[in-house]
């Protein structure tokens, strides 16, 4: 990666909120780089590049896209730009203004223990060594933590793991008719596995894709959990549950 890309991309996350906007811009500028990355070998200082950025982006949207600029022949930009958003930030994943405006008040934080004192609420946390805290918003009420696998070949795939008293807000990933659902016991209570989730495509509303993420609900002690795995780290509803309950 080279150093106007790494600029462009920090100019774009200061100066715009991680919507629709910024997604446009995003596809702009990776649509650039990726034509001046063409036929260019990935080496390791292009890897070391990318790991310095990390911390200076406010989600990991950006640099996530990098690393599929750099090693597909040709990505679809538009769509992963919209997909990567709607992963971190709750309201990119809504069509009705009511249902995004219920989460206006979510604000990126820089701990769980500052997420916690906003919420009012306790954190449930995945604790596996091998995975790394790279998101946390949080509003009254509600908090939602993003982990990366760290440690394996496949590392950069997600554990989001989202809380909210009952009733308070819409949930943040409404599950399609189309979908997969199966009744799971999870944490002693009933709850309900589905596969898949939405996603944005070009040109589209959004859509119920079966191949990507695996999703848990369940609601205990006034307050409704979502659970979101990336495929490759669980596939069945057993697996899930399984992460579900080791939540602490």
């Amino acid at each position: 990666m080279n150093d106007l890309l790494h600029d462009k991309l920090n100019t774009l996350h200061t100066q715009n909120q991680l919507d629709n906007t910024f997604a446009d811009q995003l596809e702009q500028t990776l649509c650039q780089a990726h034509q001046q990355q063409m036929g260019l070998p990935v080496n390791n200082a292009k890897s070391n590049r990318l790991r310095v950025l990390y911390p200076d982006l406010t989600t990991l949207a950006a640099s996530l896209i990098i690393v599929v600029v750099l090693f597909a022949t040709v990505p679809p930009l538009r769509s992963l730009a919209q997909e990567l958003i709607n992963f971190f930030v709750p309201s990119a994943r809504f069509n009705e203004d009511a249902e995004r405006a219920a989460y206006a008040d979510v604000v990126q934080v820089n701990s769980v223990v500052e997420a916690e004192t906003l919420a009012g609420i306790d954190a449930l946390e995945w604790t596996a060594s091998d995975y790394a805290i790279r998101y946390i918003s949080a509003a009254e009420g509600t908090i939602t933590i993003t982990y990366e696998q760290t440690d394996t070949f496949d590392h950069g795939n997600l554990i989001m793991v989202s809380q909210f008293r009952t009733g308070t807000r819409p949930e943040t990933e409404p599950v399609s008719p189309e979908a997969y659902v199966q009744q799971v016991t999870v944490r002693g209570v009933e709850g309900e596995f589905v596969a898949g989730a939405w996603f944005r495509r070009v040109g589209q509303d959004y859509e119920w894709e079966a191949d990507y993420d695996r999703q848990l609900y369940w609601q205990q002690g006034g307050i409704s959990y979502h659970l979101r795995v990336a495929s490759p780290i669980a596939n069945t509803a057993p697996e899930v549950v399984q992460i579900a309950e080791a939540l602490q």
